[in-house]
């Protein structure tokens, strides 16, 4: 796969970065009170320990938008498509060593039992056996994602 023949390119930085300065709007707030909080820690602060935790969790979800903006990276090619999700994760794969390859919808439900969001992935079996599920957002590249499969049906 040579980089001059690239047909599509997908990167986290063309749809993530809405989420992401959200995020860091949160986040730090959030950061200011656990570092007040941990700034003269006793035995009492002991106790606030799960109010630590729970504004630690937007830091959390900040690091996993950071490494989507950065790292994420589906490169399409007439042969086969290269992925990357994380900065050690980066594979090429040809069309023809896919055994299978499809998409896959899970629905998230609030907290009454509606729907409120359904997140999609791209999962498919190499020829090792090995199931990979990577994470795609739907607005922004499902007619590339579907692409895919089309060629590996094929």
């Amino acid at each position: 796969m040579e980089k001059d023949l690239m047909e599509y390119l997908i990167r986290g930085k063309d749809y993530i970065l809405k989420k992401l300065i959200i995020s860091e709007i949160i986040s730090i707030p959030c950061l200011c009170i656990i570092a007040f909080l941990i700034h003269e820690f006793s035995v009492i602060d002991i106790m606030l320990l799960p109010i630590i935790i729970i504004f630690a969790c937007p830091l959390f979800l900040n690091l996993w938008y950071i490494n989507h903006y950065f790292f994420y990276r589906i490169e399409i090619y007439p042969d086969g498509f290269y992925i990357r999700t994380n900065p050690f994760k980066g594979k090429s794969y040809h069309y023809n060593e896919i055994l299978s390859a499809f998409i896959d919808g899970k629905t998230l439900h609030n907290k009454y039992g509606k729907p409120s969001e359904t997140i999609y992935f791209f999962r498919f079996v190499d020829s090792q056996g090995k199931r990979r599920r990577i994470y795609f957002d739907d607005t922004y590249c499902i007619n590339e994602i579907r692409l895919i499969v089309d060629r590996i049906s094929k």
